[in-house]
């Protein structure tokens, strides 16, 4: 399924970043170039975004403000001092919680990391990729930590502006250093909260974790039961009583999420959307669509092109 470049995506948002910013590049500048990175400082006002999925890692540092990020099945509330990596085909989208957050972003290939990298550190790369894809949750910093995460920020943007000798893999190694930092603050929060999950909260996530892998080809409570081995009413009752709602409407909710995608970002019909998505037919999808969102797909399309 066709994801955002990055390239691609710098031009979709454009318009929400400032001209001759601080900090972070000016994707206004006539000679602006990407190349596999591109670090940017944005202050975002109170909003909702529409769903997003790109093909590329996105590093964010919370500054200041408060907001919660939804990656694939999962809300994550963000403090000041929060660090995230997002990966590539993760949907994506926000919510302000404060009037105003301040964050520093930094946007990399995985082809850009990997480029010319010995052998011997090629496996770690991957490894650490495969850590993060698996483990989506922010982590928040101490304030020591987060001075020098910050500071490093601050590095890779003076590196990516001067360009001076080697600048490229001084980057890279900063890159580097910030998801190991990020990794080994992320195992250490996994490890105190393991202590506490129950027999229903390890359901639940599994549940979420298959919704994310099959929602396209499984729409049927009775069909993830089965991938747990567990009943219907079991699943349906285990999901109400963690989550507040019913086991169905988070297989509803992902369906919608891709929709959204699709028509906002991608060049698609309707009736190739429906059937990217499995429905029988467009008159199908719409049906679905306007009893979740209140109105038709085209209607929604129409109305983010005003």
């Amino acid at each position: 399924m066709s994801l955002l470049q990055l390239e691609e995506a710098l031009k979709v948002y454009k318009h929400s970043f400032v001209k001759n910013p601080k900090f972070g590049m000016d994707l206004y500048r006539d000679d602006f170039e990407c190349q596999g990175v591109a670090i940017l400082e944005k202050e975002v006002t109170l909003k909702k975004n529409i769903p997003i999925k790109f093909d590329f890692y996105a590093l964010l540092l919370c500054l200041e403000g408060e907001l919660k990020r939804n990656l694939n099945q999962y809300e994550y509330l963000i403090p000041k001092q929060s660090l995230q990596l997002i990966p590539p085909n993760t949907i994506y989208h926000f919510e302000n919680i404060t009037e105003t957050t301040q964050i520093y972003i930094l946007l990399f290939s995985e082809s850009y990391i990997k480029a010319n990298q010995p052998k011997l550190l090629a496996q770690s790369i991957q490894d650490l990729f495969d850590f993060h894809i698996k483990n989506l949750q922010p982590a928040i910093l101490k304030t020591s930590l987060f001075s020098s995460v910050y500071s490093m920020y601050e590095d890779i943007n003076t590196e990516l502006h001067e360009q001076q000798e080697d600048y490229t893999t001084i980057v890279k190694l900063h890159i580097l250093k910030l998801l190991f930092i990020l990794k080994r603050s992320k195992k250490d929060q996994n490890t105190s909260d393991a202590m506490f999950k129950t027999r229903a909260q390890q359901i639940t996530h599994c549940y979420l974790e298959l919704i994310e892998k099959h929602f396209l080809e499984y729409r049927k409570i009775s069909d993830y039961a089965k991938l747990l081995d567990i009943t219907s009413k079991h699943l349906g009752e285990t999901i109400k009583e963690t989550l507040g709602q019913s086991a169905l409407s988070y297989v509803h909710h992902r369906i919608l999420k891709e929709a959204l995608y699709l028509l906002k970002y991608r060049p698609l019909t309707i009736t190739q959307i429906a059937t990217i998505l499995a429905f029988d037919n467009p008159s199908e999808f719409t049906r679905f669509f306007k009893s979740h969102y209140k109105m038709t797909p085209k209607a929604f399309r129409l109305g983010i092109h005003h």
